[in-house]
């Protein structure tokens, strides 16, 4: 079966969908149609092929009600409320695998980031050593006797 990413990619001249939606899109049409949840090579396998833990994507709060002791932090009469989305953040897992792909995608972009910051430094500081060695070489010729 010869299929492609072009019904998944869109034209410039129309609004575009994020990369998750269309990896979401992506996975629920292929699952279906193929072998995907049987394939593994040396161990590794596609994405989304196992069952949910119970606590996926359940949402929980945590609350603070310590109104007196956020006044005192100096926060103000306010109560702490916290809402959130559980994850276990598994590849395979069918609910949280968009999850680990937006993770992974910004564990990439913090990497690459960090790596061209580090050469602008690398590179900033080999121009500065280079111009205080110049300088410092001009200013031995002129104090000789």
């Amino acid at each position: 079966m010869q299929k492609t990413l072009v019904p998944y990619i869109t034209p410039a001249f129309k609004r575009s969908k994020s990369a998750l939606t269309n990896v979401a899109d992506y996975v629920e049409d292929f699952k279906f149609l193929t072998n995907w949840k049987i394939v593994n090579y040396q161990g590794w396998h596609f994405l989304s092929i196992a069952p949910p833990h119970y606590w996926c994507s359940i949402w929980n709060t945590d609350a603070c009600t310590n109104i007196d002791g956020h006044n005192a932090s100096g926060f103000g009469k306010r109560a702490y409320i916290k809402q959130y989305q559980r994850s276990c953040y598994r590849a395979s897992c069918e609910v949280c695998y968009l999850k680990w792909i937006a993770r992974e995608s910004n564990n990439a972009k913090e990497r690459i980031e960090t790596m061209v910051i580090q050469k602008i430094r690398n590179q900033f500081m080999l121009y500065y050593l280079f111009i205080h060695y110049k300088l410092k070489l001009q200013s031995n010729y002129y104090d000789r006797d």
